[in-house]
């Protein structure tokens, strides 16, 4: 089965490239690279700020009028400020050299993530993907 959200204009894929960038993090946090860490979650808050900004104000205005309701996005609104607010922590955690809270956080953040990707690839995305096809 295909993806829907693959019709999206590629956020899908935007959001495996997310989840790739975050598992560097992972990665160099596992080896106590703590200033390796905080580079690549930089890196992955810039993509993780363009990203939101697109879906904000450009899909879901979109989605809401086909929709004819704000709910959902009103939801995934709220959940991108606490990706936020949970990428914060983990940078505090990695500035605090603490690989412990930072394991936690980014287990919290994965998680939260995984859920939301999946609400927008099979609700968000699809809905827009159609509103937007030519004809």
């Amino acid at each position: 089965m295909s993806d829907p959200g693959s019709t999206a204009g590629g956020l899908d894929d935007r959001h495996r490239q997310l989840d790739d960038a975050l598992a560097a993090v992972g990665s160099s946090l596992g080896r106590c690279d703590y200033a390796g860490a905080r580079r690549r979650l930089a890196g992955f808050d810039a993509d993780l700020d363009r990203h939101i900004r697109r879906e904000e104000q450009l899909l879901f205005p979109v989605y809401e009028l086909a929709a004819g309701s704000a709910a959902a996005t009103t939801r995934m609104r709220h959940e991108h400020g606490r990706i936020r607010r949970l990428a914060r922590a983990l940078d505090g955690a990695l500035a605090d050299g603490d690989a412990s809270e930072g394991s936690d956080v980014l287990d919290a953040l994965r998680s939260v993530l995984a859920l939301h990707f999946t609400k927008e690839d099979w609700v968000i995305y699809p809905v827009t993907a159609t509103a937007m096809a030519p004809g």
